[in-house]
């Protein structure tokens, strides 16, 4: 079972009232026209905030090779459209290897086999767990809260965060770290091969 986005948008607006939606895609109403601009933003938020199993993938970015920079590294390879964030980064010769992450560039002094875990936006809300939904609706009612009820909605908002890091985040995460088996540092494996993963996190 899958919840569409105007299905979400409606539980976080349940958050605070009884009014419900129809459509982001052409809006009439306040509701519809904050839901519009909001959903897309915190979903992002939410799903770069945290390796959620749903939202990650693989890559080897080693033909986006691009110009070189200024300074400070020799190299520079475009990052995948739908890239929210860099977790991991790996070369096949060099264990832990530095970069950094500007203007939508990695930036590296590896020239081979450059390989990536990222977070990509994900739009379908069909691959959105179930407690992650719930992430998002408490979220995103947290945010809609002030901007409809005005300055009454903003203990409403407070309730909700809290209700977010205390109740939703912990078992989304928990949900998330259990959920297959992955390897652990056995060998220096890049990340092409296998489900081997780093245990260092990412810029």
């Amino acid at each position: 079972m899958s919840a569409s986005n105007i299905e979400i948008c409606n539980l976080a607006l349940a958050k605070f009232g009884d009014k419900k939606i129809t459509t982001i895609t052409v809006p009439t109403c306040k509701e519809e026209r904050e839901c519009k601009v909001l959903y897309p933003l915190m979903r992002d938020t939410l799903t770069s905030s945290h390796p959620w199993n749903f939202a990650m993938k693989r890559a080897d970015i080693t033909g986006s090779l691009t110009t070189t920079p200024a300074f400070g590294w020799d190299y520079a390879y475009t990052l995948p459209a739908d890239c929210l964030r860099v977790w991991e980064f790996s070369t096949e010769y060099t264990e832990n290897p530095d970069f950094e992450i500007e203007g939508g560039l990695l930036l590296t002094d590896e020239e081979e086999d450059i390989y990536i875990r990222y977070l990509y936006q994900v739009t379908e809300t069909g691959k959105f767990p179930m407690v992650y939904v719930n992430c998002l609706a408490t979220l995103l009612g947290a945010e809609l809260a002030p901007l409809i009820m005005g300055s009454s909605g903003q203990n409403i908002r407070t309730q909700l965060m809290a209700e977010l890091e205390q109740r939703w985040l912990p078992m989304a995460r928990h949900l998330n770290a259990i959920e297959g088996r992955k390897k652990r540092n056995t060998d220096d494996e890049p990340l092409d091969e296998g489900n081997y993963t780093f245990q260092t996190e990412g810029h």
